[in-house]
């Protein structure tokens, strides 16, 4: 990283001024960020931090729904896989 940098400010030739101007916005806003965090209420259960998340119940619902699906045929695909090794249905 470091050497990244050197070669960076070789081939621009940015000012000691510029750089030091560049690092103090970095500083900043990177401490905003962290004072973004730290200040944000926390809840302790997962749950809490997901109701209200799902904007869309239709949506939401399909995906259920997809899923239960998706699962189903997964089980049916098994047993159907189970029932042909033992020879129980032809391949």
């Amino acid at each position: 990283m470091y050497w990244t940098l050197v070669k960076f400010l070789n081939v621009h030739k940015i000012s000691d001024k510029t750089l030091e101007r560049r690092l103090l916005t970095l500083e900043q806003a990177v401490s905003d960020l962290q004072q973004k965090i730290n200040n944000q209420p926390t809840s302790e259960n997962w749950l809490q931090k997901l109701i209200g998340s799902i904007s869309d119940e239709a949506a939401f619902m399909e995906a259920l729904e997809y899923g239960r699906t998706s699962r189903q045929t997964d089980k049916s695909t098994e047993e159907v896989k189970k029932l042909t090794s033992k020879g129980e249905i032809p391949a």
